[in-house]
This record gives C-alpha cells, structure tokens and sequence, in this order.
C-alpha cells in the first residue's frame, strides 16, 4: 500500500510540476531590465521577459520588450521557440544553436 501511495504522491509532484512549466499564469522563469539571449533558453518552459533588450530574438531592432518566450525541447538538440507580444507571434525552430525567426500574421480567416 506505501508503495502505491508513493507512486501516487509522485506522479502529482510531475504533474504540478509540468503545469507549472506551461502555465502562463505562472511561467517557469521571470527576467526584467536585462539583456536576453533566446539562444541560451533550450528547456521546456515559459519566459517571462519584461523590459529586456532581446539577442538572437525576431526584432531587428535593439529596443526592450516585454514578451513571453516558450520552448520546448524536441531532443536535445532541436527546439521550438515561440515568442507572444501583444498581438505579434513569432516562432522559429531553433537547431544547434541557430534558427530563422518567422512572424505570424493575426489576419482573420
């Protein structure tokens, strides 16, 4: 019985912990009035980035943002970034290190 209650209070903790990962409510990591680097951000999660200068993001521009960033990490060596600003989505497969930035449109279908 001790074993399955184990079990249980250990599957919990993994989900609470997944949710908190994907949870823009509450994000895995907060950084404000700093200079980011999207390439060092390679785990599974949600950035939240306020007032920061933003390097290796989609702007081409060095003005701050306040954005969130979620990544999630196909196999280690590939990733999926997602950058939300206000109405502006931008996404890029990030590999090796690199990856090209593309911008979604918010046009109505």
């Amino acid at each position: 019985m001790k074993n399955t209650a184990d079990r249980l209070q250990g599957f919990t903790m993994q989900q609470t912990m997944f949710q908190h990962r994907v949870d823009y409510e509450s994000p895995s990591g907060t950084i404000s009035n700093q200079t980011v680097d999207f390439n060092a951000y390679k785990e599974t999660g949600i950035l939240k980035v306020v007032n920061c200068l933003v390097q290796n993001g989609p702007y081409k521009s060095d003005n701050r943002h306040s954005v969130f960033l979620k990544t999630t990490n196909l196999d280690g060596q590939t990733q999926y970034q997602t950058v939300y600003e206000g109405d502006n989505l931008y996404g890029r497969k990030l590999y090796n290190g690199g990856g090209q930035w593309h911008k979604y449109t918010n046009t109505p279908i």
